[in-house]
């Protein structure tokens, strides 16, 4: 999971064993969050579900449990990574984020 910190809108993840949270940001420097009408959360989530993930969206944060083999997390990550690249896309087409923060 920690290969998702590269992604501008990733601000962290969290994680305990069978339980993972990526918390999504607006400006990762600043660690704002996006407005709540933007829903980045679902944004992500539906994203994710187009490709074979689901992922629990709630508000700033998209929770997946449980990633059971290295195999399972692999696809997990890759799969993640893919949907929020999609989100950022969406979000820059729609004047909703900018990577300059």
């Amino acid at each position: 999971m920690h290969t998702l910190l590269d992604l501008p809108i990733v601000g962290d993840r969290r994680g305990s064993k069978f339980m993972m949270c990526v918390v999504d940001v607006c400006n990762k420097v600043a660690r704002e969050f996006f407005p709540p009408e933007v829903n980045i959360g679902k944004r992500i989530s539906n994203r994710a579900e187009e490709l074979g993930l689901i992922v629990r969206p709630i508000v700033d944060m998209n929770i997946m449990s449980p990633p059971l083999t290295k195999n399972d997390v692999d696809f997990v990550v890759k799969t993640l990574r893919r949907a929020i690249e999609m989100t950022m896309d969406d979000l820059l087409s729609k004047g909703l984020w900018s990577q300059d923060g």
